[in-house]
């Protein structure tokens, strides 16, 4: 009697590198451009190039089906970018920064080896201050929305690094006579590109 060879049971397919279920926390930095629109009554605008540096925290929760990663990640800048409005109207000498800057945002990626590339969007707010050359300065939280891309690469264990670019557009605020001399209207649309390291627990 013939015996007969027992199939060979075929490992599964193994997991992405990249990706996984779980929280994750980590450190970002980068450079941020754009520009400041002020504009009075409609009748006076001008736009003023603003750019400078942000560096935080950030904070996000995973979740992985095949290869197809998800999630919702958070973070908190200080902001450094800022412009100065010289003789031009409206507000002929104000400074206009952003003082500070976060996100909400989903996440929706797809893990390939040991890199994750993602596409994000959601809420951003900031905190945007106009000054005088006489000291008075007017500050307010403004919301917004986000939306970019970015790769995220796991290194050695928990570990990864990742690249983003956001752009990011903010509400108007008003700056006041005593700052700006007449009630300006400020806007602030602007480009991050930064960099950053994640721990995942």
């Amino acid at each position: 009697m013939a015996l007969k060879a027992k199939p060979i049971a075929k490992a599964p397919p193994a997991a992405p590198s990249q990706g996984g279920s779980g929280f994750y926390a980590g450190i970002n930095g980068g450079y941020s451009w754009g520009r400041a629109t002020l504009s009075e009554f409609s009748f006076f605008e001008s736009t003023i190039n603003a750019r400078n540096g942000m560096a935080g925290l950030t904070f996000g929760y995973n979740a992985q089906s095949g290869s197809v990663v998800y999630g919702v990640e958070t973070d908190i800048d200080a902001a450094w970018m800022k412009t100065t409005n010289w003789g031009a109207p409206p507000c002929f000498a104000c400074e206009i920064q952003l003082r500070y800057f976060g996100t909400l945002r989903g996440r929706l990626g797809y893990a390939v080896g040991k890199a994750l590339p993602y596409i994000t969007a959601g809420l951003a707010y900031g905190s945007l201050s106009t000054a005088s050359l006489v000291g008075t300065t007017e500050t307010e939280t403004k919301f917004g929305w986000t939306g970019g891309a970015g790769v995220e690469y796991a290194m050695f264990g928990a570990w990864s690094v990742k690249a983003e670019y956001l752009y990011f557009e903010l509400d108007r605020m008003t700056c006041g006579t005593l700052t700006c001399g007449s009630e300006v209207e400020v806007k602030l649309k602007g480009n991050l590109v930064r960099t950053g390291f994640n721990y995942r627990f």
